[in-house]
């Protein structure tokens, strides 16, 4: 048996060795075609280093169209403002080579075992890379299509820009606003571009592979996974990933690699590599890598925004009763309700609300809780919803009336409308 498993790893590493042999490469970031043709990925690999708190993700891309050459804008979604440098295709041919030897020798026999702000750009070599804030698909899509004029180039195609709304409005619910936009030339040719370099802060190790969808077509994803702790096998399975090796790896193997991944750690602390595969359609994927070890996994604060909470009044036989929903993209979030205030006009309802940020179930929730107003003196009064201290939405009521309840409900979307657009005025001045 062990023989039979030392050929199969073998048969194994010689793929992997074939795969990086082309001048090829990786990462998941969503093709948008400015010509209606189809654009394919025919294989990725990505180098994913994270300590804890920042992340070094180097990818490049094997992209080919079904017909002649197109321009094509390649997004790619992150949770932070990233730096973004060049890289080098020896970072896989090392980190590969690496792998490659320790399962070889690990398995031998005799061993048991909302408006979008430009916050980046520049021109890298065949790259032009801008790095767009957004608080939605559509304010992000608009962008792209001003964008490609501005270098006179054909409108991208009207299908890829739906499903990049639908695909970046998904994002933006979870918290990511900073899309890092790749401007690139395809050919009919299997055709490699050098790696970019992003660096960025993160509470997990990210790797996005849903924004891929956009492209079309079989792909091979190799991810070169680099953490301060052995990350668990489930969280991999839930994306659809293989775990092809997991191990130590020395910080000098980083440090040759790419000397920007040696820095990230601290030197005579413990690594751990693990090489992640996905073999099939894209259109399968569901879902991103993230990744977080057991020893930092904690409840830290989160802020929901406007259009995540409703505030709605039932009239009930005993009386009106103030209801506050709020979504949640997943099920790793929790929250503790406070009590209803009352000062004067104004009616104040906290809550505390916690993210979870190790693995959760990604599956969507709605959490409620109900609050009677039957005691109120008839009047108008102004309902604010506030999460850890912060004022999210705030919505008038007329106590003592039928008709103050239609409007209660309507003028919740309003005020939540009007709560982001604040926001966003905020963050711009």
């Amino acid at each position: 048996m062990a023989g039979v498993r030392l050929v199969s790893l073998l048969c194994l590493g010689l793929l992997l060795a074939s795969a990086f042999g082309i001048p090829a490469a990786l990462a998941d970031k969503g093709a948008i075609p400015i010509n209606p043709t189809p654009i394919y990925e025919a294989g990725q690999k990505a180098v994913v280093a994270w300590n804890g708190e920042r992340e070094i993700l180097i990818l490049s891309v094997d992209l080919k169209t079904a017909g002649g050459k197109t321009w094509t804008l390649e997004v790619l979604p992150l949770p932070s403002m990233p730096s973004i440098e060049e890289g080098s295709e020896e970072t896989f041919q090392v980190l590969n080579k690496y792998f490659l030897t320790s399962m070889v020798r690990r398995f031998q026999p005799a061993v048991k075992a909302a408006g979008v702000e430009i916050v980046f750009h520049e021109q890298m070599g065949p790259h032009d890379v801008t790095v767009a804030k957004a608080d939605s698909g559509r304010e992000l899509v608009e962008w792209l299509l001003d964008y490609a004029a501005s270098k006179g180039l054909p409108k991208p195609a009207s299908q890829g820009l739906e499903k990049a709304e639908r695909l970046v409005e998904d994002y933006v619910s979870r918290g990511y606003h900073y899309y890092a936009i790749d401007l690139v030339e395809v050919s009919g040719e299997l055709k490699s571009v050098s790696p970019l370099v992003y660096s960025f802060k993160t509470p997990y190790a990210y790797f996005p592979l849903e924004i891929s969808t956009l492209a079309k077509g079989e792909t091979s994803i190799t991810i070169f996974l680099v953490t301060p702790g052995k990350p668990r096998i489930e969280v991999f399975r839930r994306v659809g990933l293989k775990v092809a090796f997991q191990g130590p790896i020395p910080l000098k193997v980083l440090g040759k690699a790419d000397p920007r991944l040696g820095s990230l750690f601290q030197p005579g602390k413990p690594l751990w590599l693990t090489v992640a595969l996905y073999r099939g359609d894209l259109s399968k994927l569901r879902g991103d890598l993230t990744a977080t070890m057991k020893s930092l996994e904690k409840w830290v604060p989160y802020t929901p925004k406007p259009w995540q909470v409703k505030l709605r009044v039932e009239q009930t036989g005993r009386g009106p009763l103030l209801k506050a929903s709020i979504f949640f993209p997943d099920a790793g979030f929790r929250v503790k309700w406070g009590e209803l205030r009352l000062e004067g006009s104004l009616i104040t309802v906290e809550a505390k609300v916690e993210r979870w940020t190790g693995p959760a179930a990604q599956v969507a929730q709605i959490v409620s809780h109900s609050y009677w107003l039957d005691r109120l003196p008839p009047g108008r009064y102004m309902v604010t919803f506030e999460v850890n201290g912060k004022p999210i939405i705030g919505v008038p009521y007329n106590a003592g009336g039928e008709s103050a309840l239609i409007p209660m409900v309507l003028l919740s979307i309003v005020a939540a409308a009007t709560f982001a657009v604040t926001a966003v005025e905020k963050r711009r001045s």
